[in-house]
């Protein structure tokens, strides 16, 4: 892994080592980046969204603003992940607010 912390870009984010965890929050029909690298990854990882969420949120993994996977989570609902051959995550609110967690350890693949 390449440790070099100018490779990604994660606002408000947690890195420890290969190791990325933030905080979300949404409104309905907001789209932000939560990662984008300069580089086409593989991760594992947790995405968690709060009881409190007033509705559902869909997670984009992308490369070259193309569609890899995309995973929509119910409030108070959590989901593992494995998703090789993307360079972003979106995350676009569904309606009303949502909040949640999420947790990425990248794997960085030649494809």
């Amino acid at each position: 892994m390449n440790n070099d912390k100018s490779s990604f870009f994660c606002p408000h984010c947690e890195t420890i080592q290969n190791c990325l965890q933030s905080s979300w929050f949404v409104t309905d029909g907001d789209t932000i980046e939560l990662f984008t690298t300069n580089e086409v990854i593989g991760a594992s990882g947790k995405l968690v969204s709060s009881p409190g969420s007033a509705n559902e949120v869909r997670f984009q993994f992308m490369f070259d603003r193309v569609i890899v996977k995309a995973i929509t989570l119910q409030a108070g609902q959590c989901t593992i992940f494995t998703v090789n051959g993307f360079d972003r995550i979106q995350l676009i609110g569904l309606g009303s607010q949502a909040m949640g967690d999420f947790s990425l350890i990248t794997q960085h693949h030649p494809f």
